[in-house]
């Protein structure tokens, strides 16, 4: 359980050309993934509760970097 107030921040770093850009995506069941977002600001925790997604959903994200290359994705 996660308190609706709690924000979940993500960050990335890349010595080389830098990062360009994080994604994120709610997941709610495996086969019911949400769009891609462009990540600006922390993830308050009552916008996946307000999707009403079951207890075991979780949020992937990944990075690019400035020449195009991209992460695998990761969850949390």
């Amino acid at each position: 359980f996660m308190h609706p107030n709690t924000n979940i921040q993500l960050s990335a770093d890349d010595s080389g050309s830098g990062v360009q850009q994080i994604s994120y995506r709610i997941v709610c069941r495996i086969d019911e993934k949400k769009d891609w977002l462009v990540y600006t600001i922390p993830i308050p925790v009552s916008e996946i509760q307000s999707l009403a997604c079951p207890s075991d959903s979780f949020i992937q994200f990944r990075s690019i970097d400035f020449v195009g290359n991209q992460e695998l994705d990761q969850s949390i």
